[in-house]
């Protein structure tokens, strides 16, 4: 290892944005979802094509000659139709045919974004047993642990303490501080789980400072 792998660690880990409204609203662009659109407009202009195909066409075209001197000029006019026969055998299928499979995408595209909106339904659930959990340790426990510790040490300095009355509130004090340490790493990366996977970062970028 090289001496950089002993220097300090500077500046904080990001802390990603979270808010359901936002995430909710994304959600509808998540990529296994996207792949939907294009598929959706091929059969789309598919069924415009079959429904095009059973309306009749007609074409006029105009045609001029100049011939020599001999003969008189000409000039043409040329008219077609194009019939669609047998619809109910051809034409009409074929629209049943697309339609069906827009349907059938449809249906599938739905089930995919209820599975995914189940999945960020649960992975929000957890988000916040986290962040409350953060927050009971950072803001109720630890001060208590703090305290604790300072009434041992008190104690004990004034004689009416034993040591290991002391040195246990101490531990219990680190071990309030590790399990603090260990929830907010949980939960930065839960809201890194949710910010990557569901979150419109394309447009924002995470706090890098650390502060909320």
């Amino acid at each position: 290892m090289g001496p950089r792998a002993a220097a300090p660690l500077n500046g904080a880990a990001p802390d990603w944005p979270i808010a359901r409204d936002t995430l909710e609203h994304a959600l509808h662009g998540h990529p296994e979802l996207a792949i939907f659109d294009p598929k959706g407009r091929v059969l789309d202009a598919e069924v415009a094509e079959a429904k095009a195909d059973k309306k009749p066409d007609w074409a006029l075209e105009l045609a001029y000659a100049k011939r020599g001197s001999q003969f008189g000029d000409m000039a043409m006019v040329n008219v077609t139709f194009d019939l669609p026969v047998f619809a109910a055998s051809r034409q009409d299928p074929q629209i049943a045919s697309r339609q069906a499979e827009r349907a059938a995408l449809d249906a599938e595209r739905e089930a995919v974004l209820r599975e995914h909106a189940a999945m960020l339904e649960t992975d929000l659930a957890e988000y916040q047993r986290l962040d409350r959990a953060v927050a009971r340790q950072r803001d109720v426990l630890l001060p208590l642990a703090d305290e604790k510790a300072a009434l041992a040490l008190a104690a004990w300095r004034g004689g009416t303490g034993e040591l290991a009355d002391l040195v246990m509130a101490r531990r219990e004090r680190i071990d309030a501080g590790l399990i603090a340490i260990a929830l907010e790493g949980e939960r930065r990366q839960m809201a890194a789980r949710l910010y990557y996977a569901y979150g419109d970062h394309a447009k924002s970028e995470p706090n890098l400072s650390g502060e909320k």
